[in-house]
């Protein structure tokens, strides 16, 4: 691929420069195979055979010094086994009788709902015989008659307000109520 256009002088000089240069770098690959000294040497199958016996040596002592140690532990959990099977046994005891326990709390609270119902209907029966006895001033038929008789002959003799002959009215309606009550 030399070029078409020019001189075939011009082109010898080129190749010569390219030739050298080409020729220069391997006379330094020479050099610098001097320059590092010696190849290295085979690498020594037997030496290392020997480190690795060595090393393997210290592994199977380790080895020996855990399994030791595993047989040591296996031993000190012997019986291991029987006390997580107490364990359970006394734990579906424990959960028996909690059940139990539930059952009888439930039943508890159950009937101590019914006694809290009936004292609290004890009370409103009190509360209302307290209404009642306040409502009745008087204890007998014959109070009550009186106390009709004594209204009556005042809104009869006397001149009363409006106003309080509708209360003594409402009087004399709600004794004639609770007439009966007292008997």
């Amino acid at each position: 691929m030399a070029p078409s256009g020019p001189p075939a002088s011009k082109a010898a000089p080129k190749a010569d420069a390219k030739a050298k240069a080409k020729a220069k770098p391997k006379e330094k690959k020479e050099k610098v195979e001097e320059d590092t000294g010696p190849r290295m040497q085979a690498p020594d199958f037997e030496a290392h055979q020997e480190q690795v016996n060595k090393v393997q040596e210290v592994i199977d002592k380790l080895n020996k010094e855990a399994k030791a140690c595993s047989e040591k532990m296996n031993e000190r959990s012997h019986g291991k086994e029987e006390f997580f099977a107490k364990k359970a046994a006394i734990r579906a005891d424990l959960d028996a009788v909690s059940a139990e326990m539930n059952k009888l709390q439930e039943r508890r609270d159950a009937i101590k709902g019914q006694i809290d119902g009936k004292v609290g209907e004890a009370r409103e029966m009190k509360g209302e015989l307290q209404k009642m006895k306040k409502s009745m001033a008087y204890s007998s038929e014959a109070d009550i008659d009186q106390r009709i008789a004594d209204i009556e002959f005042k809104l009869w003799t006397e001149t009363v307000s409006l106003k309080d002959e509708k209360n003594y009215l409402q009087e004399i309606k709600e004794l004639k109520k609770n007439k009966p009550k007292v008997s």
